[in-house]
């Protein structure tokens, strides 16, 4: 994976950072500032061994990448080892929802340490199988105050 903050982006300054070998892909990454970002991807490790989610996380702009377990409680339900994240959305430091294959959407109201499934998209059709959903985002709303300053 290769970081860099704007301002160093602007100017050409990257860094690589090489990631374990059992994050195979990441498909989105978003920072929500200098230092709290997540990125997400496959789940699935060739020869297994591994319980990691397909989140990973990080609180120190980048030099360091943490990765989200797949198992109770951190997510509830617990996830298929198929799972491929396709996207991912910081709302704030503590809310984030990531989404990708099979139409699946979980949400964390904590940074990342649980996850809940968020949205549950029923099967269209018996012979089709649930949409991916590759992009995830909100829009803030804000509110218009009458009267005053």
């Amino acid at each position: 994976m290769i970081c860099s903050n704007l301002t160093h982006a602007q100017i050409g300054y990257w860094t690589q950072i090489d990631l374990p070998w059992w994050i195979p892909c990441l498909f989105d990454m978003q920072m929500y500032d200098s230092q709290f970002g997540m990125a997400v991807g496959r789940t699935v490790v060739p020869g297994g061994g591994t319980d990691y989610a397909g989140i990973i996380i990080t609180t120190d702009g980048g030099l360091t990448w943490n990765p989200v377990p797949n198992r109770p409680p951190v997510f509830d339900p617990k996830m298929d080892t198929w799972t491929v994240w396709r996207a991912v959305c910081i709302i704030d430091r503590n809310t984030a929802v990531v989404a990708g294959d099979s139409a699946r959407i979980y949400k964390t109201l904590d940074g990342g340490a649980t996850w809940f499934q968020a949205i549950s998209v029923a099967q269209p059709a018996k012979w089709a199988s649930k949409g991916t959903i590759r992009g995830v985002f909100f829009q803030r709303q804000y509110e218009r105050r009458s009267g005053g300053r």
